[in-house]
């Protein structure tokens, strides 16, 4: 079916959320499928969204979730992000939407490498995707 910017942000919001909920798998497959959505809907003319100048910033969205903040968790070292950009749902520049889910979709693999032994093959397949 059609699909629509505000379905990508949802689904990019709902990887943040699998992300906090340390669903990590979940989060890689749903946020690989928003940046296929994406660029279905950026290829639409009808669609196409412009891009706007000093709106909407990446840093600001990442700001306003805490992105890279304080963690209890002794798995995750200072040197990983440790939450998913959220975006508003009233973002239009498909640029900011493509370089939030990119950034998502990788730290997703690190996230699951993280939680893994890092012995396994997996582990070192998936640091390897993040990048």
């Amino acid at each position: 079916g059609t699909c629509t910017i505000e379905e990508v942000i949802k689904q990019n919001n709902q990887a943040v959320a699998l992300l906090d909920g340390k669903h990590f798998h979940e989060a890689i497959q749903t946020a690989a499928l928003a940046l296929q959505r994406l660029r279905k809907v950026t290829r639409k003319k009808s669609e196409r969204v412009a891009l706007k100048q000093g709106n909407e910033c990446i840093d600001e969205c990442m700001l306003a979730h805490n992105v890279g903040g304080p963690s209890d968790d002794d798995v995750i070292d200072e040197f990983i992000y440790r939450s998913g950009i959220i975006l508003p749902s009233v973002v239009t520049d498909s640029a900011l939407i493509t370089s939030a889910l990119v950034f998502n979709t990788a730290l997703a693999h690190q996230l699951f490498a993280a939680a893994m032994d890092q012995q396994d093959p997996l582990c070192h397949a998936l640091l390897r995707k993040a990048k």
